[in-house]
């Protein structure tokens, strides 16, 4: 992908995990899943804007890191916010979390305290 693919593709993800959340849905394991991608887009955008990186996965396989590193090295600001939202993708994909009508009280928390915070990075820094 391109950095514009990824941006592009990182605003798409943004706006469909806020319907996917809302009242109506309430599909919240999708909605924090489709979150974290989207800030994934943002960060592999960031990357090869900035250091030519095009991660090949999450995590080091075979000696060469993955984007959890890179983020981990090269964007420490967002490093916490993106582990949380990794996480919880992780548990709403392959643990069944996030599937209930309460879990709104944690899509929201994600969104205000994770994912907002590292999206105003990305605007600040890059005016995305």
């Amino acid at each position: 992908m391109t950095f514009q693919d990824h941006l592009s593709q990182a605003n798409h993800n943004e706006r469909l995990f806020q319907q996917l959340g809302s009242g109506s849905l309430g599909a919240y394991d999708w909605a924090i899943t489709v979150m974290f991608y989207s800030l994934l887009h943002f960060v592999d955008a960031w990357l090869l804007q900035h250091h030519n990186i095009i991660p090949k996965g999450h995590t080091k396989k075979r000696g060469v890191l993955g984007r959890n590193d890179y983020v981990k090295q090269h964007l420490p600001q967002i490093y916490g916010a993106y582990k949380r939202l990794y996480d919880a993708s992780i548990r709403a994909r392959y643990e069944g979390a996030y599937l209930t009508p309460g879990s709104l009280g944690d899509y929201q928390n994600l969104k205000t305290n994770q994912f907002d915070r590292a999206r105003e990075f990305f605007r600040q820094q890059q005016g995305w």
